[in-house]
This record gives C-alpha cells, sequence and structure tokens, in this order.
C-alpha cells in the first residue's frame, strides 16, 4: 500500500515523472510500478493513461491532430482555405485548437520548422509530432508521427525526436521520387 502513496505522491508533485522516476520513488522495480499505475488508472484514481486510444481505420479531424496539420501544412494555399472552410475546428481535447487563423499560424510553423506538432489536442495526456511524406512534385500525400504519453515525453530529447521524424519522412518522400530542394 505504500508503494501505492509513493506513486501518488510522485504525480503529485512532479506531475510528469517518468516511470523511473515514479519507481525510484517507491523502491520498486519499473514494471511494478507500471503495474501500480495502470491499476490505479483502471480504477479511476489518476489521469495518467498508459495508451494511446488509436482505432485502425478511425480518421480524426484534420484540425486537432499532428498528422493533419503535416498533411495539411504542404498543400496549396487554395486546397487549405478549400479545406478549412468545411471544418468545423469542433474541441475534442484540452487543447484542440477551435479557430481558424490560430490554425493558419499552426500551420505556417509547421512549414517553418519542418514538422508538426499538438499537445493534448486531439487526446488529453498525449503528444504528437509529424512530418509529411511528400510525392515527386513536393506535395504532401502522407504523414509520419511519433506519439508520447505527456509523462514520458522527454524534452531534453525532443531535438532528437524531430531529427528521427524528419529524416525518416525525408527517406519515404524520396522513395516516392521527391527531392529536396532549397525552396522546399
Amino acid at each position: 500500500m505504500l508503494k501505492v502513496f509513493s506513486v501518488l505522491e510522485t504525480l503529485v508533485e512532479e506531475k510528469r515523472a517518468g516511470l523511473a522516476d515514479l519507481s525510484l520513488r517507491a523502491m520498486t522495480t519499473k514494471s511494478t510500478a507500471h503495474r501500480l499505475l495502470q491499476t490505479m488508472i483502471d480504477l479511476g484514481y489518476s489521469a495518467y493513461s498508459l495508451a494511446m486510444q488509436s482505432t485502425l481505420g478511425y480518421r480524426n479531424p484534420l484540425h486537432s491532430t499532428s498528422l493533419g496539420k503535416a498533411l495539411l501544412a504542404w498543400r496549396d494555399e487554395r486546397e487549405i482555405h478549400d479545406r478549412l472552410g468545411k471544418m468545423d475546428f469542433a474541441k475534442l481535447a484540452p487543447h484542440t485548437i477551435t479557430d481558424r487563423e490560430q490554425y493558419l499560424e499552426q500551420l505556417k510553423t509547421a512549414r517553418d520548422l519542418g514538422y508538426a506538432e499538438e499537445i493534448e489536442e486531439s487526446e488529453a495526456g498525449v503528444r504528437c509530432m509529424a512530418a509529411p511524406i511528400r510525392d515527386h512534385l513536393g506535395k504532401s500525400v502522407a504523414a509520419m508521427s511519433i506519439s508520447f504519453p505527456l509523462f514520458r515525453f522527454d524534452e531534453t530529447k525532443k531535438a532528437e525526436y524531430v531529427a528521427l521524424l524528419k529524416t525518416a519522412s525525408l527517406n519515404a518522400s524520396r522513395a516516392l521520387g521527391y527531392l529536396e530542394t532549397d525552396a522546399s
């Protein structure tokens, strides 16, 4: 029982404690800390989720995901505005963008950085980054992403995550005939 309280105290004090921190504070193994946390979640005692709610074949709205931003940001302006005109920008999670102008700014930021990001815009407790997969014309035809439960995201490794994501998406794009230029 003391281990459960140690896990709870750590979550309250540190908000985004990783599994290693939880196991250290509870003086137990990572697998035991994971099991304790999962049990607390199953019983409704914690808002932390250890699994994301992705369903094969399910389509999320473009405005709430990093994948949607990565797909849309590298399309031409007319198509972007046409698609935005059909969106209702419904709030799906704590930080879903519900304003068209703010979303356009996010698309510009994605183009500038070469990847898109969302933090709790599609699902509470989840952070995602996505990069476009482009065809021989430079048009985004797909996207790939990496996702993390918030409490497991290591901000000090963000540059590494982004580099891996952008490299993988560039390799996939090259396989489709994309040739990187200074303008792209």
